[in-house]
């Protein structure tokens, strides 16, 4: 489930929300079951995987930011899609975005979904050759530091 308030609920209780402090996702049951991916000019990186509600697989990357949440990136794993870049196209890969984007329309109604606390877009990367839904929060300052972000 996904809210205009930017919660984004996994599995039965688990909660990835603005203002999200990085201990406190450290200690959730959710925190417990992903990976560390590095840290580096005050950002740390998780990864991991969950349910939405009726099922869904997600996989999600977290960027945390002096120790707030700063960015999250989440890709549902739709019925039928490719499981290996075998089964990748260019074609498969649009219709992943539009399931994509019909999911948050779901959630939020139509787009733009641009909020005080940050935004939220369905993307396609064409240069990574992959899709999905990317939470961008609003630093203290009420600016994005998506031009900072370290590359991976």
């Amino acid at each position: 489930m996904l809210t205009k308030d930017g919660i984004l609920i996994i599995g039965n209780d688990d909660t990835i929300k603005p203002g999200l402090l990085e201990v406190d996702f450290l200690a959730s049951s959710l925190g417990a079951m992903t990976r560390f991916n590095g840290a580096n000019d005050g950002y740390s990186r998780y990864s991991g995987s969950g349910p939405l509600e009726g099922g869904l697989i997600c996989y999600f990357s977290l960027y945390f930011y002096d120790g707030i949440l700063d960015m999250v990136i989440w890709t549902p794993k739709w019925p039928g899609t490719g499981n290996s870049w075998a089964e990748w196209s260019e074609e498969e890969e649009l219709r992943v975005k539009e399931l994509n984007d019909r999911l948050l329309e779901q959630y939020l109604g139509p787009p733009p979904y641009s909020y005080a606390w940050g935004s939220i877009e369905s993307d396609y990367d064409m240069k990574g050759g992959s899709s999905g839904i990317v939470m961008k929060m609003l630093g203290k300052e009420g600016i994005n530091r998506e031009a900072s972000l370290p590359i991976e």
